[in-house]
């Protein structure tokens, strides 16, 4: 069915009426010049960058003990962090370095991470759910392989400092302590 809207008199009815009628006359081709767009810092192609300059390889779990048992690293996400404890956070990153990490599930789970596009490194190519996710794809959301098989994903810290939150991306399993925090420094 149409939606409908309340109307000034608040009797529900059509928003608007579109016609759409062919063209009287055909219109020109244009040729487009082709360009390569620039891409802000965070957006960089990192995939054949070296490993050398990777600052660090993280490794995250995704651990699924059971319906109500969610850790990521082992650890249930507790709530809050401390500045002062850092053993309140996944890590420390600084701000204009390349991470990549590696991203191990037990069984599928959308991992998100706030403030830093995802750059795909490498997946199962089982996974790739009808070639959305292909190496070299920038995600802010990528899910993860069923039945295990680690994702690679490096992103550049851009200049945010701060607590960036990552976290499976179903509700229930964030709430349930599915998630960590990060800190990105000077």
């Amino acid at each position: 069915g149409q939606p409908l809207y309340p109307g000034i008199d608040g009797a529900f009815g059509p928003l608007a009426d579109v016609i759409v009628e062919p063209a009287t006359t055909p219109s020109p081709a244009v040729e487009l010049t082709p360009t390569t767009p620039w891409r802000p810092a965070y957006l960089r192609d990192l995939t054949d960058l070296p490993s050398s300059n990777i600052s660090e390889n993280l490794v995250v779990a995704l651990i699924n003990n059971g319906p109500r048992d969610l850790t990521l690293n082992g650890k249930r996400f507790g709530g809050f962090v401390d500045p002062a404890n850092s053993s309140t956070y996944l890590n420390k990153m600084k701000i204009g370095t390349v991470q990549e990490w590696r991203i191990q599930p037990s069984g599928t789970h959308p991992f998100h991470m706030h403030v830093n596009p995802m750059q795909l490194h490498s997946f199962p190519a089982s996974s790739n759910y009808g070639n959305w996710w292909e190496v070299g794809d920038f995600h802010d959301v990528v899910r993860l392989p069923w039945g295990g098989g680690a994702t690679r994903v490096r992103f550049y810290i851009d200049r945010y400092p701060g607590n960036i939150v990552l976290h499976c991306h179903i509700l229930r399993h964030e709430d349930l302590g599915l998630m960590a925090a990060s800190i990105a420094e000077w």
